[in-house]
């Protein structure tokens, strides 16, 4: 139990440090390819 919690917030802060870098390069692709391809 006690090691699922340490997974857990590991995974948290994973996610925090690493969430907001792939989210703004996500932006950054989806932006480029509304612009190459028309939106439907």
């Amino acid at each position: 139990m006690a090691a699922k919690k340490g997974k857990l917030r590991t995974l948290i802060t994973l996610a925090t440090t690493v969430g907001p870098i792939v989210y703004k390069f996500y932006k950054k692709q989806q932006s480029k390819k509304s612009i190459n391809t028309p939106k439907r």
